[in-house]
């Protein structure tokens, strides 16, 4: 099959959508699919992620975003060191970075977004390039959907797949800024009425399109890269210095997916006057620093966190395999979805902790089932307790992992299932 994935992200832009569409282009050009991949121009602090991309073409297409907006994007996104300094951002800078997190909007999740400008010359270039037999488009952005959603009504896509990472308007964290909402509802409508299949990453997502779709749902989860930790630099990340080094790596969402039941729970634990206490550092790797720095302080556990910032892959990963222990928080709605690092923690060797989780949470399954850790909710008591385990005794919370459940998570299994889902779509009249 001639494939077209359309993305805004792809690598070497670091990020977990880069991840998973570089796993489909990868697997399905080892399968002797012609796959080619239509994305944005990559800004330069946008290249922190290079990933071979042997047997198929990247296109990228250039767009413009205004200053302002790209200095917004560039210190939200710009990979850290780790002895960055904070920058104090502007009061302008503040008050878009509020709008952004409340509505959605230059996020890519709400309209508007900094692609939009990319949408038409992405399109042009794809008619001007054949027909294809398969188009899939990811989001966000919802720019993705756009492009694909114009080549399948001017024939230029035989078949097309829509995969959203995330919901649109059905979003729990963003509810979008009026008037682009009218305008999106219509055109989310229009997209899940012609794409011939859907694809998500959580059976909860999949529940909330399936009812809209006029095709097929499937989750294809966003999975971890075989070897990825083998290839790694041997060198540990953390100095042979005796501590308990509990790790958390990607993005929180305040309200929705916050750190305050872990941090309330170290606060406990030092309320205790634990002996364990001294011994424990959290070390956090994620965008949205500010927002850790307040909250370490509320809490005033600042001298048991280790903050970084964004940190280049390789060092994300590194502090995930040489952790002691792994955190993922859960969503407050658990029909938000899955945190793209969790597959990457069900490999490492560390216990994960869940925190935050209710008795219904996916992550929470998922972890218990592997046998990969406990889950907690919010009672910092129950957190406290569970550190303290983590520090004497971590064996305890992962004593038997079960790889044959772990291993259909790979990256290389759930773009194989995808692979077949498409052929057997394309067998059938368009």
């Amino acid at each position: 099959m001639r494939i077209l994935i359309v993305s805004p992200y792809f690598p070497p832009q670091q990020a977990a959508a880069s991840l998973r569409l570089h796993a489909l282009a990868e697997t399905w050009a080892q399968a002797g699919e012609q796959v080619t991949i239509l994305t944005t121009q990559k800004q330069d602090d946008q290249r922190s992620m290079p990933l071979p991309c042997d047997g198929f073409t990247v296109v990228e297409i250039p767009y413009r975003i205004s200053r302002i907006l790209q200095r917004l994007r560039s210190r939200d996104h710009a990979p850290g060191t780790l002895h960055e300094l904070v920058k104090k951002p502007s009061p302008i800078a503040k008050t878009l970075r509020a709008i952004k997190n409340r509505t959605g909007i230059y996020s890519t999740i709400r309209m508007p977004d900094l692609t939009d400008s990319w949408v038409a010359p992405a399109i042009q270039w794809a008619r001007d390039n054949g027909r294809w037999d398969f188009v899939i488009s990811s989001s966000g952005p919802y720019t993705a959907h756009l492009v694909a959603l114009a080549l399948r009504q001017g024939g230029e896509a035989t078949h097309w797949g829509a995969d959203f990472r995330d919901l649109w308007t059905q979003n729990p964290g963003c509810r979008g800024l009026f008037p682009f909402t009218i305008r999106e509802r219509a055109l989310e409508r229009q997209c899940l009425a012609a794409a011939d299949c859907v694809t998500t990453v959580s059976e909860s997502l999949a529940e909330s399109l399936r009812r809209q779709a006029r095709g097929p749902v499937s989750v294809i989860y966003n999975g971890y890269r075989e070897n990825e930790i083998e290839s790694l630099p041997p060198e540990s990340f953390f100095p042979t210095d005796g501590m308990t080094n509990l790790v958390y790596t990607g993005t929180v969402y305040p309200g929705y997916r916050d750190a305050m039941p872990l941090l309330g729970g170290m606060a406990r634990l030092k309320a205790r006057r634990a002996n364990v206490t001294a011994s424990l550092r959290l070390h956090v790797a994620g965008p949205l620093r500010d927002h850790w720095q307040r909250l370490t302080k509320k809490y005033g556990v600042q001298d048991m966190t280790q903050l970084y910032g964004v940190l280049p892959r390789v060092d994300a990963l590194r502090m995930q395999r040489d952790a002691d222990g792994l955190v993922v928080t859960a969503w407050c709605d658990p029909a938000a979805g899955l945190a793209s690092k969790l597959f990457e923690y069900l490999v490492a060797r560390a216990p994960i902790l869940v925190i935050g989780a209710g008795p219904d949470d996916p992550i929470a399954h998922i972890v218990q089932k592997a046998g990969r850790g406990v889950s907690s909710e919010n009672d910092v008591d129950a957190i406290a307790d569970v550190l303290k385990t983590l520090c004497e005794n971590p064996q305890s919370l992962s004593p038997n992992p079960d790889a044959q459940y772990i291993r259909q998570f790979s990256r290389t299994v759930q773009a194989t299932r995808l692979l077949v889902i498409m052929q057997e779509l394309s067998s059938q009249p368009s």
